[in-house]
């Protein structure tokens, strides 16, 4: 398999034809502007990289397209491809957006509109999840036991598809997948279904390069071994109740291991360039807090510490580690979904023995 990243798409922020607003509803407020254009007759959305967005570096965008393709290859077709781009005057008419990121087919037809499980548990409360207490921090796993136990998850077989995308993103290692980032599809007041997965910038491995001490206290999140952990409890609650569901993705897993290891990524490189993972405080000094004379002396004194490397042997590596991973996530699901399956043969000979008694 060949991701090719070397032609690089270049628009003008000029051929815009309209604009993607989200706000953040969570703690931690947002707003996000993204450019939308027609390519060919079918609109695309921008995703650029953002000055004040934590540790963002423009392996984010790497990630959205490596972990898109992944996705929309081994696992679900209807993920949208992510691609690399630059957009030239972007970052005049919007300071706080660098002029690259990464372009995304849009999702939504006419009259269509996304709303966030945050969004939407606020609107139609369940006793079951208590969204009040929801804060929308990165770096941290989300309880979604609560939600695939609520009405609306259950009663409209959704859960499974939710349960799918949180096997996703453990697959990624996504220190970001909060309640704001998975959504629903509607049209008017009726739900359709929920939306592909969508964002895949915060994956681990693509995270702190420059900085190993962060680097390893983010690697340490994803471990299976630890059952009482939020991650446990969000696997046990999906084996166990959608067992047919996760044998279908370990299949896809397995393929996919056997695939990594002659995985081969073409790369503009210029496109990554030095990074620092501080870059952000730059960026929220400056449009956050106002302070241009606090912002210009940390930009200058980053300046001195950017990050390079041989980014074509960097993709190298951290195919190898991924491949590692998924092979430890391969083990875990095959013990667990042997556990379920012992359990379940168990339940089957109790209840011969009471139906012959």
């Amino acid at each position: 398999m060949i991701l090719d990243w070397s032609k690089i798409k270049k628009l003008s922020i000029d051929e815009k034809i309209g604009n993607l607003d989200v706000v953040s509803q969570g703690e931690v407020k947002s707003i996000k502007d993204f450019p939308i254009f027609s390519l060919q007759g079918t609109e695309w959305i921008l995703k650029p990289l953002s000055r004040t967005k934590p540790f963002v570096t423009p392996l984010f965008s790497c990630a959205e397209c490596f972990w898109s393709t992944i996705l929309h290859t081994y696992f679900d077709d209807t993920t949208p491809i992510y691609e690399l781009a630059y957009c030239e005057g972007l970052s005049i008419s919007q300071p706080k957006y660098f002029e690259k990121g990464c372009l995304v087919p849009n999702v939504l037809s006419e009259n269509q509109e996304m709303v966030n499980l945050l969004s939407y548990f606020r609107a139609y409360p369940d006793p079951h999840v208590d969204i009040d207490s929801y804060i929308n921090y990165c770096g941290k796993i989300y309880d979604y036991v609560p939600i695939l136990e609520s009405s609306f998850f259950r009663e409209n077989a959704w859960g499974e598809a939710l349960a799918k995308e949180i096997l996703f993103s453990v697959l990624e290692e996504n220190q970001n997948f909060h309640y704001e980032n998975v959504s629903l599809i509607f049209e008017g007041n009726h739900p359709l279904r929920l939306t592909p997965p969508l964002d895949h910038e915060f994956s681990t491995k693509f995270l702190f390069v420059d900085t190993t001490e962060s680097r390893k206290e983010y690697l340490t999140s994803y471990h299976f071994s630890d059952s009482e952990s939020t991650l446990g409890k969000n696997l046990s609650f999906i084996i166990h109740t959608y067992p047919e569901m996760c044998r279908a993705f370990l299949d896809s897993l397995e393929q996919l291991v056997s695939s990594l290891s002659t995985l081969e990524i073409r790369l503009d490189s210029d496109f990554i360039g030095m990074i620092s993972s501080s870059d952000f405080l730059v960026g929220r000094l400056r449009f956050h807090s106002h302070r241009e004379d606090l912002a210009s002396l940390l930009e200058a004194q980053l300046g001195n510490h950017r990050y390079s490397t041989d980014w074509n042997l960097f993709f190298q590596k951290t195919c190898q580690e991924i491949a590692l991973y998924v092979h430890d996530y391969v083990s875990f699901l095959k013990r667990s979904l042997g556990k379920e399956s012992m359990e379940g043969k168990k339940v089957l000979v109790n209840q011969k023995k009471i139906s012959k008694e």
